[in-house]
């Protein structure tokens, strides 16, 4: 007597909101592709309708039966705007050949604030250093990206950043050192 196999496929999510991303910044998702039945499932193609969401996943892969794979679905905002798009699924499922998830986000700015505003070393004699402590802020929602910190006058201050993060999550600082080392007598500015 022949047994009934067939594949079986389920999603971990039905949609994706990545809400709002800093703008420079990739945010990931991960969708997870679950095959309940007794046969095996080909996924045949992963796309998207809008390039501001990209899929990472080789087409065709073969999910065996009660096994899994995931897809990271990627997302950078370009403006503040909403935006919103589509990612489509197309397996051997016989129930549900075509699937597809509604995606959203939006970029954010993060508000940077700076402590102390400006930086004014006390008279300090060439064979010494002095130092102050800066706090940088995130002061709203998303990710603040540090590309670069720099001094125009290197031979006389200098800056340690405290983390080797480049990022600072909202409501959170980091720290940087700058330090004043002077190579000559009289008022130097950076």
């Amino acid at each position: 007597r022949p047994e009934f196999r067939t594949s079986l496929l389920e999603l971990s999510s039905t949609a994706f909101n990545f809400g709002p991303v800093s703008l420079g910044i990739t945010a990931t998702r991960t969708l997870t592709l679950s095959n309940f039945g007794n046969k095996a499932l080909s996924v045949e193609s992963v796309i998207t309708n809008n390039p501001r969401f990209v899929p990472v996943f080789q087409t065709p892969q073969t999910i065996g039966p009660n096994q899994a794979k995931t897809i990271d679905i990627e997302f950078e905002a370009l403006s503040e705007d909403p935006v919103t798009g589509t990612l489509s699924i197309a397996t051997t499922d016989p129930f549900q050949p075509f699937l597809t998830i509604p995606l959203s986000g939006s970029g954010i700015v993060p508000d940077i604030d700076v402590l102390p505003a400006e930086v004014v070393f006390d008279p300090t004699f060439t064979d010494q250093t002095r130092q102050i402590t800066l706090r940088i802020s995130n002061l709203t929602r998303g990710q603040l990206f540090l590309e670069g910190i720099s001094v125009s006058d290197t031979t006389n201050f200098s800056f340690t950043l405290l983390t080797d993060n480049n990022f600072i999550n909202a409501g959170q600082f980091e720290r940087i050192d700058v330090r004043f080392h002077p190579s000559q007598a009289g008022p130097l500015s950076a």
